[in-house]
């Protein structure tokens, strides 16, 4: 496999798993819930 090619596809796996950790966090986010909107106060 030639070099540009592998950083290319280590580039993609890279930004992929970024998009899993932004959704895993809003998840557990949720999940836990702190995705909640905050109470106001009265």
């Amino acid at each position: 496999m030639a070099v540009e090619r592998l950083l290319d596809e280590t580039a993609d796996y890279i930004a992929a798993l970024h998009a899993q950790v932004g959704v895993m966090r809003a998840l557990a986010c949720l999940l836990s819930g702190l995705g909640s909107p905050p109470e106001k106060p009265q």
